[in-house]
């Protein structure tokens, strides 16, 4: 975590934390029990030449197949601090809480991509790229009207322009979006465009990130979450390459499709293939006329 606070700046680290230091309202009671389902997660890493694809989660410290389930049963409930918990899945029992701390972590989830960039500037390790993506544990926010300006504040551009205005950043597109009208409050935030690095780490990456949040406003029980990641370019050096897909739903949720489109960019290597097929037969047919004259 030290080496990824490098990289973040220190005002928009000001600005998240401000928001954090306040009391929470947690609304859970001990005993409840909540199932979640890892609809998708995959992703696909690039770095040299090295490389992996794998549609499976980590949980903790252990990998799971694509559409696993597990279970959240609260043990702990201080009201206006945090809330404790057992994570089951299969026969591995893991204990953690959630706190205010959270809303830091979601916030440097905003530009994911940087801690992963980090991470591949140092070392590219097979056996974590096997394992798959994080399955990220929010499962409960507190329910005092703060956590409602906290979010508010993310998707407003007394957040991002600070980041925007980072010389390392030059961004087609960053916006988030609250939608608090329902019983179920939704996040959704993009950023997307160019991140030039030289310290402590060099990697020039162009590319987008989509993620998305939702969570009831009575109880805080986290709906769901969706996260999409496609970057590309060099890491020290490396060609470097990076798609991940992941949603974790709440078991009975439907989490809505995101709130912003997919950015736009060149068409694809299907597309390169179509136009390459459809010239060779242009050429072909002139070709075949020029003869029977």
């Amino acid at each position: 975590m030290r080496k990824i606070n490098i990289l973040i700046p220190t005002f928009v680290i000001a600005l998240i934390l401000s928001t954090t230091l306040v009391q929470g309202d947690y609304q859970v009671s001990i005993g409840e029990t909540f199932t979640y389902n890892v609809n998708t997660s995959n992703w696909s890493i690039k770095l040299g030449d090295n490389s992996g694809s794998v549609s499976k989660c980590l949980i903790v410290l252990d990998s799971y197949d694509e559409g696993t389930s597990f279970t959240v049963e609260v043990t702990d409930v201080i009201p206006d601090t945090s809330v404790s918990w057992n994570l089951t899945v299969g026969s591995f029992v893991f204990a953690y809480q959630n706190d205010d701390t959270d809303l830091f972590q979601l916030g440097s989830l905003l530009l994911y991509i940087v801690q992963h960039a980090v991470v591949y500037a140092t070392t590219w390790s097979q056996e974590t790229v096997d394992l798959g993506p994080t399955v990220h544990f929010y499962f409960f926010f507190d329910t005092a009207h703060a956590i409602l300006d906290h979010f508010r504040f993310y998707a407003n551009s007394s957040y991002w322009s600070p980041i925007a205005a980072d010389p390392r950043h030059t961004f087609t597109q960053i916006d988030g979006n609250f939608d608090e009208t329902g019983t179920v409050a939704i996040f959704d935030w993009i950023v997307d465009g160019t991140l030039n690095y030289t310290a402590p780490y060099n990697f020039l990456l162009e590319g987008y990130e989509r993620f998305k949040i939702a969570f009831d406003k009575t109880t805080g029980v986290m709906q769901g979450y969706r996260l999409e990641l496609d970057y590309d370019g060099v890491i020290e050096g490396q060609n470097f390459e990076m798609i991940l897909n992941q949603e974790v739903t709440i078991n009975g949720y439907a989490l809505p499709a995101f709130y912003f489109d997919k950015p736009v960019g060149l068409p694809g290597f299907e597309c390169y293939i179509s136009f390459a097929a459809f010239s060779a037969i242009i050429i072909v047919s002139v070709i075949i006329r020029r003869r029977r004259k």
